[in-house]
């Protein structure tokens, strides 16, 4: 299984020197580099990607992952309706809300 955290930690972020996007576009940028993991977990031999925000020239992934054709996706999100999550982040969402109250009759 894959968890894809979309950048939410900003001091991580500034390590990188790259600045903080916008909460939905970091859910943009996510999705191509989902698609870039989709293609090296399952193609064979090297491919050339070219992004609106990643550019990765011979790009090549081995030994493949047992899972075939690539492993579970996850992503965890209270912030999003889950029809705004771009289609490589909707295999498997875990939903929170700050508006569920625990239940008290267990």
């Amino acid at each position: 299984m894959l968890n894809i955290v979309a950048g939410w930690n900003e001091p991580e972020i500034a390590m990188s020197r790259a600045p903080q996007k916008r909460h939905d576009d970091r859910y943009i940028v996510a999705d191509e580099w989902i698609t870039i993991m989709k293609r090296l977990r399952s193609e064979e031999g090297s491919f050339h990607f070219k992004g609106k925000h990643f550019n990765v020239p011979n790009a090549d992934s081995e030994p493949k992952p047992l899972q075939s054709p690539y492993p579970l996706i996850m992503n965890a999100t209270s912030a999003l309706p889950v029809a705004v999550l771009p289609p490589n982040m909707r295999a498997l969402i875990l939903l929170s809300s700050p508006h569920l109250k625990p239940n008290k009759h267990r």
